[in-house]
């Protein structure tokens, strides 16, 4: 358990539509060029990351069965790569 236990962050996150969308060459890194136009819509998803017991992802709300959880899921991702970055464990609870 953490000794300090941050309190929840929430954001409102705008939809977005692809105006244009171009893919291209492959990069070193594996991953394409992509070149992109889109339009923010009034549309929102609200997110919040919060502590919890055990590390993983509670997903709720419409469409929440069609989220993947673990290591499909980009916000899981992300913490993994930042624990990467400042030399911690993924699972790491202090």
């Amino acid at each position: 358990m953490l000794a300090v236990v941050p309190p929840p962050v929430t954001v409102r996150v705008p939809a977005k539509i692809n105006l244009h969308l171009s893919v291209g060459d492959k990069r070193p890194d594996g991953y394409h060029e992509l070149t992109s136009v889109f339009q923010a819509l009034s549309l929102t998803d609200e997110v919040t990351v919060a502590a919890g017991e055990e590390p993983g992802i509670d997903v709720t709300g419409e469409g929440a069965d069609d989220v993947p959880r673990g290591a499909n899921n980009l916000a899981w991702r992300a913490v993994r790569e930042l624990a990467a970055h400042v030399g911690r464990s993924e699972d790491e609870t202090k």
